[in-house]
């Protein structure tokens, strides 16, 4: 007897829903699936065999349970540049079954994402592929740190780190800023100089491929530090010498002398001053630098810029031993900069990113518009923001439409050098000023780039004149003096 096809479509049909009827698995009285939810907490190490890390996948539904997973990587263990795929499986309760699923209804806790989802055994059964995060964005816990009665804290090191922030603590206070390390060791004394006073530090990691990923604080042991013990930590201590020459008597020059000198007797560093006539001549100056060069007493040499007109800046910067370089200036200077090398960074553009960050204005992915080119400012500081991850633009005296480009930014960096050149018209609603200019106007006044007075309705942070970056400034010529002992 010949079926038309419509006839044999439903008997097919009909076959297949007593087919079903046949197993409880099919039942009609079952409910579906149609989402599912999963939180999915993972610690692997990299370095470590496949089977050695902690997967924890749990699920709050009473229609489903997690039965385990599978590794699908290749290999037999975990590499730093590993994104770890795994395969749930979840089993549905007997009065249930799973839909089929797609990215939308499922819903992944824990930072994972949804790659593709199968059923299997009538439904009853869903396994879920999903990628967890980057092995490259990991941090192992911190453990085993020990501070000693020298001042010396150490801990092993976590091969995804590629810095270590540690900050000691006297009676439960903390004391000074962080300390910044490559190694997985730091040497806190100048810390713990305090006498009969237990101290402890707390040390955390930084990825080295994302440094926005930080580990959490740990605690190390504490230590009791005698009075006899401090006078060890004076008596082994190290000297620090800061050479500064200033030619002539340029009145903002002696203004930012004065200052650097201030600082280097508060933190106790030693400041020689080489005031010279404004007649000094080129070859003088080379000479005085050369000698300052070759006298192992002197760690830091700064010339205060600018020079008078007959001698060549450049050729005196270039003079500078790049070993003793704390302003940042010399050409190796600026290149470790570019490269992201180690080495001393110029002060204002790195006093500027302390100030931001200290501030807690995030950089990242901003819009920063630097208005000024030179080599003491603008580029030093396009480098620094662009290392972290600023997106920079630099203008200058040739560029069009300059109002325009200021506007679009998140971040406004001025040092332009004219009297409150830049107004309310310049900015962006909420923008970050900072103003780098330094000026006395017509009554005497010290005054910046930005017409302060004008801008500060309508920004959200703004550096006054003086008092803003000018600070920053000697403060990171200070650390540029202390860093030349840790070298």
């Amino acid at each position: 007897m010949a079926y038309s096809k419509k006839r044999l479509i439903a008997a097919a049909m009909a076959g297949v829903l007593a087919m079903m009827s046949a197993f409880p698995g099919y039942a009609a009285s079952r409910k579906k699936i149609t989402s599912v939810s999963v939180s999915i907490k993972a610690d692997i190490e990299p370095e470590t065999d496949f089977g050695q890390e902690i997967i924890e996948i749990e699920s709050s539904s009473n229609r489903y349970s997690v039965d385990g997973y599978e590794i699908l990587n290749e290999g037999f263990y975990w590499t730093e540049d590993m994104t770890p795929e795994i395969r749930i499986t979840l089993t549905a309760d007997d009065d249930y079954y799973f839909t089929a699923l797609t990215k939308d209804k499922v819903t992944l806790k824990g930072g994972a994402e949804f790659k593709k989802s199968t059923r299997q055994q009538s439904s009853s059964v869903l396994l879920l592929d999903v990628t967890l995060s980057s092995l490259q964005n990991s941090l192992k816990d911190m453990e085993g740190i020990t501070l000693s009665d020298n001042g010396i804290a150490t801990w092993p090191a976590i091969s995804t780190a590629g810095s270590y922030e540690v900050r000691v603590y006297r009676e439960g206070k903390i004391v000074g800023t962080s300390l910044e390390t490559n190694t997985n060791s730091a040497n806190c004394r100048e810390r713990m100089m305090k006498p009969n006073e237990t101290y402890m530090v707390k040390v955390r990691a930084v990825n080295k491929y994302d440094p926005t990923v930080k580990g959490d604080w740990t605690e190390s042991n504490s230590v009791y530090i005698s009075g006899e013990k401090v006078a060890q930590f004076k008596a082994e201590g190290v000297d620090i010498c800061l050479a500064v020459i200033q030619v002539g008597s340029d009145p903002a020059s002696s203004v930012y002398v004065r200052n650097k000198k201030k600082a280097c007797a508060y933190i106790g560093v030693e400041s020689r001053s080489y005031e010279l006539p404004e007649e000094t001549s080129e070859e003088e100056l080379i000479k005085l630098v050369e000698e300052l060069n070759a006298d192992e007493s002197v760690n830091g040499i700064l010339v205060q810029l600018p020079v008078p007109d007959h001698i060549d800046e450049d050729k005196i910067i270039r003079t500078i031993s790049p070993d003793k370089d704390v302003d940042g200036f010399h050409p190796v200077s600026v290149g470790r900069l570019w490269i992201g090398e180690k080495g001393f960074l110029s002060c204002t553009p790195a006093g500027i990113i302390q100030l931001l960050k200290r501030s807690n204005i995030s950089i990242e992915g901003k819009e920063c518009v630097i208005i000024g080119r030179s080599n003491i400012v603008g580029k030093p500081m396009a480098a620094l923001l662009l290392r972290e991850n600023g997106t920079v633009t630099v203008a200058h005296s040739r560029t069009k439409d300059l109002k325009e480009v200021a506007k679009r930014a998140d971040i406004l960096i001025v040092a332009i050098g004219k009297e409150r050149f830049i107004t309310s018209e310049y900015i962006k609603e909420g923008a970050v000023v900072i103003d780098v200019g330094m000026h006395r106007d017509e009554a005497n006044h010290l005054c910046g780039d930005v017409d302060f007075a004008d801008v500060e309705p309508h920004s959200s942070a703004i550096t006054p004149v003086p008092g803003g970056v000018g600070p920053m400034t000697i403060a990171m010529l200070m650390n540029n003096c202390v860093e030349t002992v840790r070298k």
